[in-house]
């Protein structure tokens, strides 16, 4: 690792005319709330596999009287009003049970979205706010890095909590599933009052294997020649894979920037120290020898 020397009368890079002191309280500031996000989002995740888990076993809620929901399992995650409004619309489950799996285990807007928040179906969101939730899969991967979730590397198979994009690769998300423990997943199966249901299709590692080169180039030359208005997503290794997954991180990666900057700062600082100047009152030696040294000079004049 190398680093690089400044002048050592250039005042710090980023560190604003600020002590050493407090440059090392800022680092150490940014790393607890970087070690309190981690723990925070990890005990999320967890708590997506169990409300899964349970919403596909359980109705979750005590349902009130002419409630649409009663009956149908799982459907407690989806705010009434919202289940309402998706049935009188025709509308589709899948993004919107994952969404409200995740916004029933604790999933929230995160800070890095600023002050103003973020706009999704005439609702404005601010950080701290809920899990919107979000009836269409494409819109879902349109606004997903600002709602705190990242796309796992190509390849990557499901982890407990991760939300399985089906048809991300071909430009068209389709479907969208939990992962939850011992291979499986939690999912509704497009309509609304199908509920959720349970089972390891979603998560077989086949599923999350590329196409070849060879059968990448020919499915672009298809899609092109097709016209197909979708642009799939092909990855560095010049690979194409269907099925990918996203996770969700918070502000972990606003955090771990600010950290690294601080950290950054702190070295800076270190790095820059001016050494304090010798100050020599003769330019003539002054040590004095031991007195036993003295003896044996004089015996030997």
């Amino acid at each position: 690792m190398a680093f690089k020397l400044g002048n050592p009368t250039d005042p710090p890079s980023g560190s604003s005319n600020a002590t050493a002191e407090e440059l090392r309280q800022k680092r150490i500031d940014a790393q607890k709330a970087l070690e309190a996000e981690r723990k925070r989002v990890t005990d999320i995740r967890s708590r997506i596999d169990e409300v899964a888990e349970t919403a596909s076993l359980t109705y979750t809620i005590n349902y009130g009287t002419n409630d649409p929901r009663a009956g149908i399992k799982g459907a407690g995650v989806i705010p009434q009003k919202t289940y309402e409004w998706l049935q009188s619309e025709g509308g589709a489950g899948c993004s919107t049970y994952a969404c409200g799996i995740m916004r029933e285990a604790g999933v929230t807007v995160p800070n890095s979205v600023g002050s103003e928040g973020i706009t999704i179906n005439n609702v404005t969101y601010k950080p701290g706010d809920k899990m919107p939730i979000i009836p269409g899969n494409e819109q879902f991967d349109a606004v997903a890095p600002m709602l705190g979730f990242e796309l796992r590397p190509p390849g990557s198979l499901p982890e407990e909590g991760d939300v399985t994009r089906v048809g991300y690769g071909y430009g068209l998300t389709s479907h969208s599933t939990i992962q939850v423990d011992d291979g499986l997943n939690v999912y509704n199966p497009g309509t609304l009052d199908h509920g959720l249901k349970k089972n390891t299709y979603y998560s077989n590692a086949k599923r999350f294997e590329p196409m070849s080169e060879q059968e990448t180039a020919q499915f672009l030359r298809d899609n092109e020649e097709t016209g197909f208005y979708n642009k799939p997503v092909v990855s560095e290794d010049k690979k194409l894979y269907e099925n990918r997954l996203m996770q969700y991180v918070g502000d972990l990666p606003a955090l771990r920037k600010k950290y690294r900057e601080a950290a950054q700062a702190s070295l800076d600082e270190v790095i820059n120290l001016k050494p304090k100047g010798i100050q020599l009152s003769s330019l003539q030696p002054t040590a004095q020898l031991p007195t036993n040294m003295l003896k044996f000079f004089n015996r030997n004049k």
